[in-house]
């Protein structure tokens, strides 16, 4: 399957490869895992928002979130295609994507998640091993997200984790 994200920064649209109906369903263990993640995560970054979202064909779902009061993203929310969020970027790029500050960036400045405030973003792609898009990992919050390397080594290592359960997920619906 494939979906359209919309690159801000170029003001171009990009055709992606997606998660299709074959790929297999994410089991509550997993989603409990992958909680553990978000909530570590949350913690060591302090950020409002530490979200995964997963990439359907015309939306962006937010399939899990941290639990902080500040957080104004929930569970189940699909946001439309085609408006240039961050993670559409991520997606597109296939790589992580760091914006320090929205307000100071002239083309992320007026992006959907500045009307909630969300003005920084850190965050990282999450692929099926044959290379479709399941979506993101990623970090928002209301200030000036700085991660030293130390975090964001442990985030790539929580990717890993997370493409390693789904590689896992693959495998075993071939047996």
């Amino acid at each position: 399957m494939q979906a359209k994200v919309f690159l801000r920064e170029k003001q171009l649209f990009r055709t992606i490869e997606i998660t299709n109906s074959k790929k297999p369903e994410i089991s509550r263990q997993l989603l409990s895992n992958w909680q553990n993640i978000i909530k570590i995560t949350s913690e060591i970054t302090g950020a409002a928002s530490v979200l995964i979202n997963k990439i359907n064909k015309n939306t962006l779902e937010v399939i899990l979130k941290n639990k902080d009061k500040n957080n104004p993203y929930r569970v189940g929310v699909r946001q439309l295609l085609g408006d240039g969020h961050y993670c559409e970027t991520v997606i597109a790029k296939n790589e992580r994507f760091h914006i320090k500050n929205a307000l100071k960036n002239e083309a992320w400045k007026d992006n959907p998640a500045a009307a909630w405030n969300m003005i920084s973003y850190y965050g990282l792609p999450l692929n099926w091993p044959d290379g479709e898009s399941f979506g993101t990992i990623c970090i928002l919050d209301n200030n000036t997200i700085s991660l030293n390397q130390t975090v964001k080594n442990l985030l790539n290592l929580f990717k890993k984790i997370i493409e390693n359960d789904l590689k896992l997920l693959s495998k075993l619906q071939e047996l």
